[in-house]
């Protein structure tokens, strides 16, 4: 798939990253706003949906992998990560992302299954890899050791990945006041 800027909506749209407009970004993400096509919009959509992984098929692994990270071992996870994947057979998008501002706590690693929120740990270094993803991909559950928290989705109930427990396939809604 293309960046988002490397495309266009349709033959509709005529600007692109060779002929830019002032809205070119707003238009590749909310339009189009050259002109008015159903079609082009839903392509627009769903571009956008997949680059921010709004909804995902498979497991994503991200790891931080800006300056900070690195220096603190991302690299070596990240090659676990990897490694881990391919030996189990299982199959997972693995995304480097920059800082997160955590610095003191990289590697950072976040997982995100499907139809769940994405969750995140700390100073994962890579021979803490195969616990975690064994845990969280295979067993299903959430390790509490360098647990950072979860992100808040749109439209999520807070606490909806956990339901009321640490584990990712519990459907239970958390207790009123949680």
């Amino acid at each position: 798939m293309g960046a988002l800027i490397d495309v266009t909506g349709c033959s509709g749209c005529w600007h692109s990253a060779k002929t830019p407009c002032p809205r070119l970004v707003e238009c590749m993400t909310s339009g189009p706003l050259c002109h008015h096509d159903e079609k082009c919009a839903e392509e627009i959509a769903e571009r956008v949906e997949a680059v921010s992984r709004a909804s995902i098929r498979l497991p994503v692994v991200y790891v931080g992998t800006g300056t900070c990270g690195l220096g603190a071992g991302a690299a070596k996870t990240l090659k676990a990560i990897r490694s881990w994947l391919e030996s189990g057979g299982l199959e997972a998008d693995v995304v480097e992302v920059g800082c997160v501002g955590l610095c003191a706590l990289e590697p950072v690693v976040d997982i995100q299954v499907p139809d769940r929120q994405r969750v995140s740990w700390g100073e994962v270094a890579a021979d803490r890899v195969p616990d975690l993803l064994q845990t969280v991909l295979v067993s299903g559950e959430i390790p509490e050791e360098g647990l950072l928290g979860q992100y808040d989705a749109p439209g999520s109930v807070p606490g909806m990945m956990y339901g009321g427990s640490t584990s990712i396939r519990s459907s239970l809604p958390r207790p009123a006041g949680c």
